[in-house]
């Protein structure tokens, strides 16, 4: 008997629904198995309709984690800045950095970022620098006007797919921590809240020398 009609779309869609099934933590939270991996699922036909209704309310909670033998250097990296420029962070600094990777696919990436952007003068008084690094939108107008809409008003930049891959990041939000000489000094993979985040970070960061203690 003849087929009437073909079933390869049928398997196409199936196809796409499982990897997006493989790209997203059973829970809550943003898991990327491979940056090539992730990108093929947003480039595929499906994938950007079903990726644009994702809006988690939790992020993954894994439990903070040390560098994974990346030798990685700050100023290395290189992103696009929000009007399109390439940009690379200054390097040496007397500032510790902490790059926070998010992706407004993630709604509890956002959540993060707003208390976040609350602590961003305690950060300050810490000797703390925090740059947002958002991923998977090549396009910096349209993360720019996310950010307006939402009221954040952050340093952000966009990654791209091979920043993932030197970073070796596997999950959203993502959070890395540069000490003073711009070494990749610690890493958080997921995060369960900002106060988490926050106690986590500042557990990390080396105590700053008080102005007054300088010598």
């Amino acid at each position: 008997m003849e087929m009437l009609f073909s079933t390869r779309p049928r398997v196409d869609y199936a196809l796409a629904i499982c990897r997006l099934a493989a790209a997203i933590f059973i829970g809550h939270g943003l898991v990327l198995p491979t940056a090539a991996y992730s990108d093929e699922l947003v480039a595929s036909t499906v994938g950007p309709a079903l990726l644009s209704t994702l809006r988690l309310n939790d992020t993954a909670p894994v439990e903070p984690q040390t560098p994974r033998g990346l030798e990685v250097q700050l100023g290395s990296l290189e992103f696009t800045d929000l009007s399109g420029s390439p940009w690379t962070p200054t390097e040496p600094s007397p500032r510790q950095v902490v790059l926070y990777f998010w992706s407004l696919h993630c709604h509890g990436c956002v959540d993060t970022l707003r208390e976040l952007q609350r602590l961003r003068a305690e950060f300050a008084a810490r000797n703390v620098d925090f740059l947002s690094v958002h991923l998977f939108e090549p396009n910096p107008a349209r993360v720019r006007s996310f950010l307006e809409m939402v009221g954040l008003n952050l340093e952000t930049v966009l990654g791209s797919s091979g920043i993932r891959e030197a970073l070796d990041i596997r999950v959203l939000p993502t959070s890395l921590i540069f000490d003073a000489e711009g070494k990749l000094a610690s890493r958080i993979d997921g995060m369960d809240g900002s106060d988490t985040l926050e106690i986590s970070v500042f557990g990390r960061l080396e105590r700053p020398i008080p102005p007054e203690n300088a010598q």
